[in-house]
Order: structure tokens, then C-alpha cells, then sequence
């Protein structure tokens, strides 16, 4: 049996939970991700209307369209799903930034998610 050396640093895991949220750069192929979130979110309030092509055609490629403002995106996985979202551009009256669609999924939420995707 070979003497464990205490101070030789252990080799970490690469893995993770399957459960755990993943923050990561979005893309364009998070759309229909993002809509089916931020269409949770709207169709929670009586009398909206979510019509992704008349109001929010920018979900169509999201990563495309946060670049063409000069901005980035981000979304929050968990098991595969789309659980969160933001993104940020710079704001055209100013040199300060604009948040733009912040949504997390109703089960997802008071676990500090926004703050993680707004501390980004």
C-alpha cells in the first residue's frame, strides 16, 4: 500500500450534478428555450398575449440579436432546460449598460438565480 501525500493537490472532478444550474453564453440555438420561458412568464399574468413574432421577434436568434446592439446574453441550465435568462447592451443615451430580459422560471425563483445572472 502506497503512503497517501497530504499535500499533493487532488485531482478534481469534471463532472458536476446533473441538478446543478449552468450559466453560460447564449446562443442562437437557445430560442425556442428562451421562448417557452419568457412565454411562462408572460402567460402568468391574465389577459397577455405572448406573440413572440409581433412583439419579441429578437428571441428568433438571440445571440445575434443582443450582437447587433453591441450587447451579450446569457441563460441559466438546469437538466437541459432553460431556467433563466439575461442580457445587456449598452444604453443609447448614455455610457452606463441597459439590462435587457431578465426571466427566471416560476420554480426556479427566491434561490438567488437573478442575482447570479445579473452579477455576470
Amino acid at each position: 500500500m502506497r503512503p497517501v501525500d497530504r499535500d499533493r493537490p487532488r485531482p478534481m472532478s469534471l463532472l458536476r450534478p446533473a441538478d446543478e444550474i449552468l450559466i453560460r453564453p447564449v446562443s442562437d440555438a437557445d430560442s425556442l428555450g428562451m421562448i417557452e420561458l419568457i412565454g411562462a412568464v408572460w402567460l402568468s399574468y391574465p389577459g397577455i398575449v405572448f406573440d413572440v413574432d409581433a412583439e419579441l421577434p429578437e428571441l428568433t436568434a438571440p445571440a445575434g440579436a443582443f450582437a447587433s446592439v453591441g450587447g451579450a446574453g446569457w441563460v441559466a441550465e438546469r437538466c437541459g432546460r432553460i431556467v433563466g435568462c439575461v442580457g445587456v447592451a449598452p444604453s443609447r443615451s448614455s455610457a452606463d449598460w441597459e439590462l435587457l430580459k431578465l426571466y427566471v422560471a416560476a420554480d426556479q425563483r427566491r434561490q438567488g438565480l437573478a442575482r447570479r445572472l445579473t452579477d455576470l
